[in-house]
């Protein structure tokens, strides 16, 4: 297997990261006699997937090639046919794989069909960068697939001291511009982008995506008492109505005009009990089981202090990507990422693993996973 090709399968896939949800994305390279002779991607349920894609660009050139795909080819009857199929029909020689498709109804099934129909079939090694890097690509994929649940990311931009405002709530800028591109860059890879309502409140914020190009996630405002207003940003920018492009979840008892009102403005509201695992005596558990129902695959957090600190107090988070700005803000009026009281012993703060840090410009990104949390790599 030669990496680079692998690679370019890597790069094909990330193009619709986002875009396919519930199915997963998929990058493919038809490579005969060292030359590319096919590429595609799927671009969602219902289009062809990334393997079809690649071997009709390929036509008859695809006899005798090697094929590399990021995920296990499918092997069963959906909106389309099979990618088993397809594969062995174009007289393929070699597959190469980025990683299995844990979906209970492939897994290791594509595999298997191709290896009984004389392909040759090859894995990413996993322990490998490349192995890690296609991992990070359907980590999301996976959560949702096993657990029925979205893939969860607590997003934040803070100082060097924790602070994510000055005591007067000033935020503006706390990162750097090509920091914030980058946060932007994230938002277009989400299903959804979730905050609460204090901070709609704070600072109205639009949750679109700006300094990038990419289509917009679903917003969900966590907002028990129904407390938001109709004119928010999030209503009138990057809003098209019909009842997907946001959700607010609110209290069973919430108002009922209010909740009429606010659909009114083609907002979905959903009810929730209150529970163990709740933000503002919302069920977090139910929540995050009704945006999986409406198919949302990955969900970025990105506050305020009072929803980090439930989604962490209560594990209902799988990764972390926390910006740190080189600023010193000092003080204890600062607002900070959590509110409330803490564990009274360091035994019972939650730690995590396969921390990574890198630099955007200069500020410092660090990245890790909930120890224990499905979505490590």
């Amino acid at each position: 297997m030669e990496e680079k090709y692998m690679r370019r399968a890597l790069t094909l896939a990330r193009r619709y990261e986002g875009r396919t949800s519930p199915n997963p994305p998929v990058g493919a390279v038809v490579v005969l006699g060292g030359e590319v002779v096919g590429e595609g991607f799927h671009k969602g349920a219902g289009h062809p997937h990334g393997e079809a894609e690649a071997l009709n660009a390929a036509g008859k050139r695809a006899k005798g090639a090697d094929l590399y795909v990021t995920l296990e080819p499918c092997s069963h009857h959906g909106r389309t046919p099979p990618c088993t199929e397809a594969i062995l029909k174009s007289g393929v020689k070699r597959v190469f794989i980025g990683t299995d498709d844990p979906n209970p109804i492939v897994m290791g099934g594509g595999a298997r069909i191709l290896e009984d129909g004389g392909v040759q079939v090859s894995f990413v090694e996993p322990g490998g960068r490349l192995g890690r890097d296609i991992r990070v690509l359907y980590e999301a994929y996976k959560k949702f697939v096993v657990e029925k649940r979205p893939f969860v990311v607590l997003k934040a931009a803070m100082t060097l001291d924790g602070k994510t405002a000055t005591s007067t709530g000033d935020s503006k800028w706390i990162t750097s511009e090509r920091a914030r591109r980058f946060v932007h860059g994230l938002r277009k890879r989400y299903d959804a982008v979730l905050v609460g309502i204090g901070t709609v409140k704070a600072d109205d914020p639009e949750l679109t995506v700006r300094l990038t190009v990419g289509r917009n996630p679903t917003k969900v405002i966590i907002d028990p008492r129904l407390e938001i207003d109709t004119g928010a940003n999030i209503f009138t920018k990057g809003f098209t109505k019909g009842g997907a492009d946001v959700i607010i979840a609110a209290d069973e008892g919430a108002d009922e005009e209010m909740a009429k009102k606010i659909e009114g403005t083609g907002a979905t509201v959903i009810r929730l009990k209150r529970g163990e695992g709740r933000e503002g005596g919302l069920d977090l558990d139910r929540l995050l089981s009704e945006l999986a129902r409406r198919n949302i695959m990955s969900l970025l957090v990105e506050g305020g202090a009072k929803v980090f600190t439930y989604f962490i107090k209560y594990g209902k988070f799988d990764k972390i990507i926390f910006i740190y700005s080189p600023r010193i803000l000092t003080g204890s009026d600062p607002l900070g990422l959590t509110a409330g009281e803490g564990p009274r012993e360091i035994g019972g703060a939650v730690k995590l693993e396969n921390v990574s840090v890198s630099r955007i410009g200069e500020d410092i990104a660090v990245v890790g996973y909930r120890m224990g949390g499905q979505g490590r790599v």
